[in-house]
C-alpha cells in the first residue's frame, strides 16, 4: 500500500512521532542503557526481551523476533492495515490525512474508490435515518417500537429504514461512474433489465460502522417476516464479515475502560443491551470467527460468550471455543452462558433487566466447564475405554493452548476426572509432553564487508557523512552485487540530514530489500559505540582496498600476455604502491 502514499509524507509523519511514547501509551517500558524493555505484547514470557530504540525509532523483540518501526507496531497491536495505521499515526501527530488523501496522497485507483464507497455508505445510512424519522411508514415505528427501542437508543445506532415504496436511487447522483460505484456498494443488484435494484426493501437498517464511525455495511431486519429475515450487505472493498465486529465503534466511542466484552450474536442484542446499560457487547453476526476472537483480546483480556441453550447455540459455542484456542495466553480468559430455551439475548434483557442479567454474566462458565462437559458426554469415563477416548478427544484441544498455566491446570483436572491423582501416573497415563514456546531463531549474518557496511550506516545513518563525494565514485568501479544498493544507501541517508532507522526502512517498505534492511537493523554486529565510526571507516578501506586489488590482478594477468601501456605502468606503479602502505 505504501506505493500509493508518498515517502515524504511518511517521512514527515514518523519524524513526528516518538515510538517511545507512542509504546509507553500501550505498555510500560523499563530504561536499561541506552534502549527501552518491556515484556512483549505479542506473546506471553517472564523476562522482558522487547526492546525499544529511541535513536533508531524501532522496536524487536528478542523472543519471538517481531521487529519494525511505529506503523508496524500500530498494525500488529491494534490489527490495522497499513493505510489505518498511517490515519491513526496522523491523528496523534495532528497531520490532517483524510483530507489529504484525495489530494496529494493517494492516487491509486483502488484506495480512491474504497474512499467514495465510504461516502456513499454514509450518504445512504443518512437517506435512511431521514426516512425513518419523517414517521410515514408507520409499520417501522411500530416495529421498533413493539422490540422495546427508545428514541435515544435508535440515534445512538443511526437506525433506519428502506422502504418498498422509495426508491433511494433517486437521492443519489446518477453517472456511469456513479453506476459502477453503487454497483460494488454491496446495497445494491442489477436486475433483469440490467438496472440496479436495491436489495432491502421494508427492512429495518442497522448500519455497520468501522472503529472510525464510518458506515462500512448494512444490515435488515424485515418488518413483516419475509424471508430471509435477517439480511446483510454483500462483502466489499471495505466490508469482510468474518473480520467484523458490531458494536465496536460505540464501546470506544463511550472512551470507558473495557473489563470484559460480552460476544453475541445479533446487533440487535447488542442495541438492546446497550440500552439497558450493558454498554460492553459485540456482535459477531454469525459464527465467531480466531480473527474476531483477536480483535477483542486486543480489547480486552476476558470473553464472555453468550448463545442460546438449544443444539444449535452449543454448536456455535463449541466452535467459537475451538476458534479461540491459539489466543488463549496465560492471563485471558473466555466464559460461557447458555440462555434458557427460545431466549436471547435482545428478548431476554427486556424480560429480566440489567441487575439480573448481570447475574448471569458473573455465574458464566470458564472454557474449562464447557470443554469437560461437552467431550464427557462422549465419553464413558465409568470404564478403561472410555477414558481412553477422553483424552483422545482432549489433548489435540490442550496442544493448541499456548498458555503454559492453563494447560497445567487442565491437566490437572483430567486426573480429577478419570481418576488418576497423582503427578506420575497421570503424566504415564497422558503422555503428555509440554508445549514450549519456540522462540523463532535469529538470523545470523556472515561478518563480511557489505553486510558490516549496511548494517552498520542503517543502523547509524551519520556515517554517510563520512564518505566523500571522491569515494563515492570509486565504489562505481567494484564488482560486487551490493555495491549499487549500496551507493543508493549513501546517497539516501546524505540527502535527508535528520532521518533515522525508522524512515530508511519505511522508504522500502515492498521493495526488494526491504527483509534483508529489517534483519540487519537488528543485527548485533559486537561494536561497542565509541568503536563503530573507526570500524566503518577501516572497513570501507577495506572495500577500496579490493578495487586495487582487482585492478592490480587485471594489469599484471595482461603484462604476461602483452607489454603495457605507458599509463598502465605509471598505474600499476602507484596501485602497488598504495598497497604497500596499507
Amino acid at each position: 500500500m505504501n506505493a500509493y502514499i508518498s515517502n515524504l509524507f511518511i517521512n514527515r509523519l514518523l519524524e513526528n512521532i516518538n515510538i517511545i511514547e507512542l509504546i509507553s501509551s500501550i505498555i510500560n517500558l523499563k530504561k536499561s542503557g541506552k534502549n527501552y524493555f518491556a515484556l512483549c505484547p505479542f506473546h506471553q514470557e517472564k523476562t522482558p526481551s522487547f526492546s525499544v530504540s529511541y535513536e533508531k525509532q524501532f522496536f524487536h523483540c528478542f523472543g519471538c523476533g517481531i521487529h519494525g518501526n511505529a506503523i508496524d507496531f500500530l498494525m500488529n497491536y491494534n490489527n490495522l492495515t497499513f493505510i489505518e495505521s498511517i490515519e491513526e499515526l496522523s491523528n496523534i501527530a495532528g497531520f490532517a490525512f483524510k483530507k489529504a488523501q484525495s489530494k496529494k496522497i493517494i492516487n491509486n485507483e483502488e484506495l480512491k474508490k474504497r474512499s467514495d464507497i465510504y461516502k456513499l455508505m454514509n450518504q445512504v445510512s443518512m437517506i435512511y435515518k431521514k426516512i425513518l424519522n419523517s414517521k410515514i411508514f408507520i409499520e417501522a415505528n411500530d416495529y421498533l417500537n413493539n422490540r422495546g427501542l427508545n428514541i435515544d437508543s435508535i440515534e445512538e445506532f443511526s437506525i433506519g429504514f428502506s422502504s418498498i415504496n422509495i426508491n433511494i436511487l433517486n437521492y443519489l447522483k446518477q453517472s456511469l461512474q456513479n453506476f459502477y460505484l453503487l454497483k460494488s456498494s454491496g446495497i445494491f443488484l442489477i436486475n433483469e433489465k440490467k438496472k440496479l435494484s436495491n436489495i432491502f426493501k421494508n427492512r429495518i437498517m442497522i448500519p455497520m460502522k468501522d472503529k472510525y464511525g464510518n458506515v462500512i455495511a448494512f444490515g435488515g431486519r424485515s418488518i413483516n417476516n419475509f424471508f430471509p429475515k435477517y439480511l446483510n450487505s454483500k462483502e466489499t472493498l471495505i466490508f469482510k464479515k468474518s473480520n467484523y465486529l458490531y458494536g465496536i465503534y460505540e464501546i470506544k466511542k463511550r472512551k470507558i475502560k473495557i473489563l470484559k466484552i460480552l460476544l453475541v450474536e445479533g446487533y440487535f442484542d447488542v442495541i438492546s443491551l446497550s440500552q439497558y446499560g450493558i454498554y460492553y457487547s459485540v456482535a459477531s453476526l454469525g459464527c465467531t470467527t480466531p480473527f474476531q476472537i483477536k480483535i477483542i483480546f486486543r480489547l480486552t483480556n476476558k470473553i464472555i460468550c453468550c448463545y442460546d441453550g438449544d443444539s444449535a447455540g452449543r454448536r456455535s459455542a463449541w466452535k467459537t471455543l475451538i476458534n479461540s484456542l491459539s489466543y488463549l495466553e496465560d492471563g485471558r480468559e473466555i466464559f460461557f452462558i447458555f440462555l434458557p430455551n427460545n431466549e436471547d439475548p435482545d428478548s431476554l434483557i427486556r424480560k429480566i433487566g440489567k441487575k439480573s442479567f448481570e447475574i448471569l454474566i458473573e455465574d458464566a462458565k470458564p472454557m474449562s466447564s464447557f470443554l469437560f462437559d461437552t467431550l464427557i458426554k462422549k465419553s464413558n469415563l465409568y470404564h478403561l475405554d472410555g477414558k481412553v477416548k477422553f483424552i483422545k478427544l482432549i489433548l489435540p484441544i490442550i496442544k493448541k493452548i499456548p498458555g503454559k498455566n492453563l494447560r497445567l491446570y487442565i491437566r490437572k483436572e483430567i486426573g480429577y476426572k478419570i481418576g488418576i491423582l497423582e503427578d506420575y501416573q497421570l503424566e504415564k497415563f497422558l503422555s503428555l509432553k509440554e508445549i514450549k514456546y519456540k522462540k523463532n531463531k535469529q538470523i545470523k549474518y556472515k561478518n563480511n564487508i557489505m553486510n558490516t557496511l549496511i548494517g552498520l550506516l542503517i543502523q547509524n545513518p551519520k556515517l554517510s557523512k563520512l564518505i566523500s563525494k571522491k569515494n563515492e565514485i570509486k565504489l562505481y568501479n567494484i564488482r560486487i552485487k551490493e555495491i549499487p544498493f549500496f551507493i543508493e544507501l549513501i546517497k539516501i541517508c546524505k540527502n535527508n540530514t535528520n532521518i533515522n532507522t525508522s524512515q530508511i526502512l519505511e522508504h522500502y517498505r515492498g521493495k526488494k530489500y526491504h527483509n534483508h534492511l529489517e534483519n540487519l537493523a537488528i543485527w548485533d554486529h559486537m561494536i561497542s559505540e565509541n568503536l563503530i565510526k573507526q570500524i566503518f571507516i577501516e572497513t570501507l578501506s577495506s572495500l577500496y582496498k579490493i578495487i586495487l586489488v582487482s585492478r592490480q590482478n587485471i594489469l599484471i594477468s595482461r603484462a604476461r600476455i602483452q607489454d603495457l601501456s605507458v599509463e598502465e605502468k605509471k598505474e600499476l606503479w602507484c596501485i602497488n604502491k598504495k598497497l604497500s602502505k596499507k
